[in-house]
């Protein structure tokens, strides 16, 4: 849309750490999907991409960049934004700001998380991006009505180490402050590592989180009936799918890794924030027939969510003995009127699963 602008980091070398192989990968593609007219659909011109290749490769981590410099220098360019705007539309910037940052991390409390910069050591953590702080500064800036913050890095648990403050003095716009949306999700929970592995698909290195993510805001987050991916139906996506993206070998062999994103969202009374809307037609769905024991049939029965315990997405009055319908991937319950249940996961490269009480 072309009110919607965007900041996007990724964040390869590490001269001081040790560097990444897909935080720039990732940054590139989620650049990709915001200009796209068939995602995100944000004006080029709005969107400021800084990654490691744009500056020389370092001798040491002194001289390395991008620094917490040049992603200021970024919030800058919205902070002049809305000044030029300042006596005609109040300091208003656009509709949506998507913030997206990739590398290494740390969160020094559970609820938030940092990007590291190029300049960054064990010694030199303050060399950082706070992401949620900065998302929380437009939020009370007004300068947006909507904010989307992703970030797919670690996030160890360094609580001695402060978030580096917003260096701009504070704009607080109450007005309309109660129909502002938020969504912020990050690539793991807290105290746990990000992933990152080679996917066969382009034979690059990417995060997991960003695979999921960019696969979900591509269409597989989309809702079966209207074809709208919601901030609910993306979180509901991560949350189901992200362990999808690695092997079985994988999650057992590092079971200490995160497979799961942190999300943060608030909708209020105006509705969801809307990512983008794909044909109902597009939506890929496969045909479930649930085998339905002979106690429980001609009785009341309702498909759920895998999280969502309290509204059935569908129902019948009067189940049959194979109730048959067409479902999109993801995970699900079906609850019988007996009490009996049963989790299914639908595979989306099938054409049709059976789904059978134990």
């Amino acid at each position: 849309m072309n009110t919607d602008w965007a900041i996007v980091v990724g964040v390869r070398r590490y001269p001081g750490i040790s560097d990444l192989d897909g935080s720039e990968n990732d940054a590139e593609d989620f650049a990709k999907w915001l200009v796209d007219p068939a995602g995100g659909d944000v004006p080029p011109a709005q969107v400021r991409l800084i990654l490691s290749s744009q500056f020389p490769d370092p001798a040491d981590a002194t001289n390395a960049s991008p620094t917490n410099v040049e992603v200021e220098r970024a919030f800058e360019w919205l902070d002049d934004e809305a000044e030029k705007n300042r006596t005609t539309i109040g300091r208003k910037v656009g509709r949506r700001l998507y913030l997206y940052f990739s590398g290494h991390g740390y969160a020094p409390a559970r609820d938030d998380a940092a990007l590291l910069m190029a300049n960054a050591t064990p010694r030199r953590m303050g060399n950082h991006i706070a992401g949620k702080l900065w998302a929380e500064w437009i939020y009370q800036s007004g300068y947006f009505e909507e904010i989307a913050l992703f970030m797919d890095c670690c996030r160890d648990n360094y609580t001695s180490v402060q978030l580096r403050p917003a260096h701009l003095s504070q704009v607080l716009d109450k007005n309309g402050m109660n129909k502002r949306k938020r969504f912020y999700a990050f690539g793991t929970d807290w105290d746990r590592k990000a992933w990152e592995r080679l996917n066969p698909a382009d034979n690059k290195v990417h995060g997991v989180f960003t695979t999921a993510l960019l696969s979900g805001l591509s269409g597989l987050a989309a809702d079966k009936s209207t074809g709208l991916i919601t901030d609910a139906s993306l979180k509901t996506y991560l949350h189901q799918n992200m362990a999808n993206f690695l092997s079985p070998e994988e999650r057992a062999g590092r079971p200490a890794l995160s497979t799961d994103a942190q999300v943060f969202l608030e909708s209020n009374a105006t509705g969801p924030m809307i990512f983008r809307q794909i044909p109902v037609a597009e939506v890929k769905k496969v045909k479930v027939r649930i085998h339905v024991p002979a106690a429980d049939r001609d009785k009341n029965a309702g498909i759920f969510l895998g999280n969502d315990d309290t509204n059935p997405i569908e129902s019948v009055a009067a189940v049959p003995e194979v109730w048959e319908l067409e479902l999109p991937k993801g995970l699900y319950e079906v609850r019988l009127a007996s009490g009996a249940s049963e989790l299914f996961k639908i595979n989306a490269s099938l054409e049709s699963q059976d789904v059978r009480f134990s």
